[in-house]
């Protein structure tokens, strides 16, 4: 009888167990569903490159507030990357593992994204970069994505805009980081490719002090055209330090220079020098549509007009929360949502391949009177 009752009360207990862990998920899946989703945001939020990394969060900011009716509960968790790969590492853990986002927004840099996709991967999260342009990116695997330009579509971009005089003598000086080399070599490529001449493609040195000596060796070749595949001080510094020389060249770079903290620390230097940007332009906002729209807000809560930075944050933000309403829709993982798609937004369409290769729409911008202005 002992053992009878004994039975009954093992088979009474776990049937009591299977209610509960049926309620615990019943109780997950129900908050997951009805209650919103979690996105994480890596980026450079302090450090040389926090500009970027708060602007961009600005304007994530903003379409955040946007999709809050429609999806209630909606969270983004910020975390610092510092630009700095390891720092990166830290943020993901913490965004997966005590967070337990749903996907996640980052890094800005091509180096800091390379050090989280593949683990990003491997734990099957969603990692939609606003910013980082080398090709090896979406390349990790099916979860991972960026919306900027792939690095050899801007260095071509350059190159093609330039006619053949600027390219009959080239200097090209880049930063040693993956996507600023990557830009360099496909712009010395298709100079090539065009007939021109490449007179010297040299790495700058991260220490700022050896500048004027670069510029020197530069000045000694007497070039018709120096582009400059970099991040912004560096690129504004040999800029700076090339005209003092007397270097009367054509100075082009890409859009790392595209920014408006370029034009104040370096207020009247720039003047005539071309930069690859996106489709968005800061300087129309007084048209009608959504750039309108998001400048508004933006003034309204920043007191400016809103950075290429801040564009990339929202449109990043929107096509994530956009691809998650399409595959809520049609059934569909979110990783599944994004690729074989255009997505219009404030910094143009963004097309995504099948394999999540991208082409991006691109314009050439000559600063002029302090300012950006569209060719």
């Amino acid at each position: 009888m002992t053992r009878i009752m004994c039975k009954l009360r093992f088979v009474r207990l776990l049937a009591q167990s299977l209610v509960l862990i049926a309620l615990i998920a019943g109780s997950s899946c129900s908050r997951r569903t009805k209650e919103g989703f979690t996105v994480g945001a890596i980026l450079p939020l302090t450090g040389d490159a926090a500009s970027y990394g708060q602007e961009c969060r600005q304007g994530m900011d903003i379409a955040a507030s946007e999709w809050a009716a429609r999806i209630s509960g909606l969270k983004v968790s910020y975390e610092d990357s510092k630009a700095d790969p390891k720092q990166a590492v830290s943020a993901f853990n913490k965004l997966v593992g005590v967070d337990r986002v749903d996907a996640i927004i980052g890094d800005m840099f091509s180096s800091t994204t390379l050090a989280i996709a593949e683990l990003a991967q491997q734990k099957g999260i969603v990692l939609l970069s606003p910013t980082a342009a080398d090709e090896r990116i979406p390349a990790t695997g099916d979860r991972i994505f960026t919306i900027y330009p792939p690095a050899t579509q801007e260095g071509r971009f350059m190159a093609d805009a330039l006619d053949s005089s600027a390219l009959s003598r080239v200097v090209v000086l880049y930063q040693n980081q993956t996507a600023t080399k990557a830009i360099a070599d496909a712009f010395a490529a298709e100079v090539i490719k065009r007939g021109g001449s490449v007179l010297l493609a040299e790495a700058i040195s991260e220490e700022k002090t050896v500048y004027r000596s670069v510029m020197d060796k530069v000045a000694a070749l007497n070039p018709s055209c120096i582009y400059l595949s970099a991040y912004r001080d560096p690129v504004a510094l040999l800029i700076t330090q090339g005209r003092e020389l007397g270097i009367s060249a054509v100075y082009a770079s890409q859009s790392t220079l595209y920014d408006a903290k370029a034009l104040a620390d370096y207020a009247g230097k720039l003047d005539g020098v071309l930069v690859s940007g996106p489709f968005f332009d800061e300087n129309d906002v007084a048209s009608d549509g959504a750039v309108a729209g998001f400048a508004k807000e933006y003034n309204r809560r920043h007191g400016r007009n809103p950075s290429v930075w801040a564009a990339y944050g929202y449109d990043s933000l929107n096509i994530l929360l956009q691809a998650r309403d399409d595959a809520t829709k049609a059934g569909q993982m979110l990783h599944q949502a994004l690729p074989g798609k255009d997505w219009p937004g404030l910094t143009g369409t963004t097309a995504i391949a099948p394999d999540r290769s991208l082409e991006k729409q691109m314009v050439l911008y000559r600063i002029k009177d302090n300012r950006f202005i569209r060719e």
